[in-house]
């Protein structure tokens, strides 16, 4: 948790509770892993990941700035797949990123081909589809302040701010 705690505080985005995570475990059981990737007894990365039926879907990611030139955010991954391929799974839903973001190269380099997405929204109370990609200048302030805050003070805050975002 902590290396995930720093991993989304370092992008700019609050961190949600351990009893968040806690409940993902136990609701999915079997469905729902973790891989976790060390180096002499210290944590580069962790993913967690969801199973069902012939798919798998990689989905909270965390590392230390260190995992980067060990590669261990590639090794997990390859990992993951290593396993679900084992499995039988035929799907691997690596989620979705916007183009031209870190998120969106990372897919392209391990191969996969992007699928446009379509969303319907019904608005209640706005005109527009609201805006609300982390790449908006809107919220260019609000991703550098969180960067900046202590990591004790972004854990203590994360839960409440990510429960007034969703």
């Amino acid at each position: 948790m902590p290396v995930y705690s720093r991993s989304v505080r370092d992008l700019g985005s609050p961190v949600f509770t351990r009893r968040y995570f806690q409940a993902l475990l136990d609701t999915f059981g079997k469905d729902c892993r973790i891989k976790t990737v060390l180096k002499e007894g210290s944590v580069l990365v962790s993913l967690m990941s969801f199973f069902f039926k012939d798919e798998v879907l990689p989905y909270y990611l965390g590392g230390v700035p260190e995992a980067r030139s060990e590669a261990a955010f590639a090794f997990v991954m390859w990992e993951l797949m290593r396993e679900a391929a084992e499995e039988g799974c035929r799907v691997f839903d690596h989620g979705r990123s916007a183009m031209g973001t870190g998120n969106y190269r990372h897919k392209q380099f391990w191969g996969f081909e992007p699928r446009v997405l379509n969303y319907q929204y019904h608005l209640v109370t706005a005109t527009e589809v609201p805006d609300i990609n982390p790449t908006n200048p809107k919220y260019r302030f609000a991703v550098k302040a969180w960067q900046q805050l202590p990591l004790p003070v972004a854990k203590l805050l994360g839960p409440i701010v990510s429960r007034a975002i969703v």
